[in-house]
């Protein structure tokens, strides 16, 4: 998407940076209520122009399973605007964010058997994270917009689950596939962090 959207820009008229503002917006992030994982829910948020091109924006949300909530802040620099047909602008930024997010939830599995036997354990999350993005805005004022965005930077995890050892070394789903124990495994310390992001939301100027 965003190979396009370079290879685009350059048909496109770029105006005066001092004639844009930061959209003033809310929003909601549909990759998260598509979501298949643990992290599914519904997260909504908003932005404000501070000053010129420089812009802030919040999220909050809560998980479809389980119980927790997550919360993000972004500090935005918008880049120089281009239009498409004198009515939509693409305008690209970069930003910081911050994220925070602590979940508990519930899971079934199996023990290998014979016989296999039901095994209910609980996993607790606590995520502080940090990353640099680059992304871009479609958008109208008054009107609709898209926004896309990929970024990195270094993850804060500590999660914890109820798992005694012998279930550890003969749950079903750890041994069969990977998703289940990289996401649920007890872990404390820093990763690196990747972001990938789609907000659709409403622009009032």
């Amino acid at each position: 998407m965003f190979l396009s959207v370079l290879c685009c820009s350059t048909f496109l008229r770029t105006e005066n940076i001092d004639s844009f503002r930061a959209p003033t917006a809310v929003y909601i992030m549909p990759c998260q209520l598509l979501n298949l994982s643990y992290a599914s829910g519904i997260i909504m948020g908003g932005e404000v122009n501070i000053y010129k091109s420089i812009s802030a924006s919040a999220e909050v949300g809560t998980f479809f399973q389980g119980t927790g909530n997550t919360a993000k802040v972004n500090l935005k620099y918008y880049l120089p605007l281009n239009e498409i047909d004198g009515r939509y602008e693409i305008r690209y930024y970069v930003a910081l964010e911050y994220a925070y997010k602590n979940q508990q939830y519930g899971v079934s599995d199996k023990i290998e058997g014979p016989p296999k036997q039901d095994v209910n354990y609980t996993v607790d999350k606590f995520i502080s994270t940090g990353n640099l993005k680059v992304g871009s805005s479609w958008s109208r004022k008054k009107s609709w917009f898209m926004d896309f965005y990929v970024g990195a930077g270094v993850r804060y995890r500590v999660v914890r689950n109820t798992l005694t050892p012998y279930e550890l070394d003969h749950i079903y789903h750890w041994h069969e596939g990977f998703i289940d124990r990289f996401t649920n495994s007890s872990c404390n310390g820093f990763c690196p962090s990747i972001t990938i992001g789609w907000k659709v939301g409403y622009r009032f100027r």
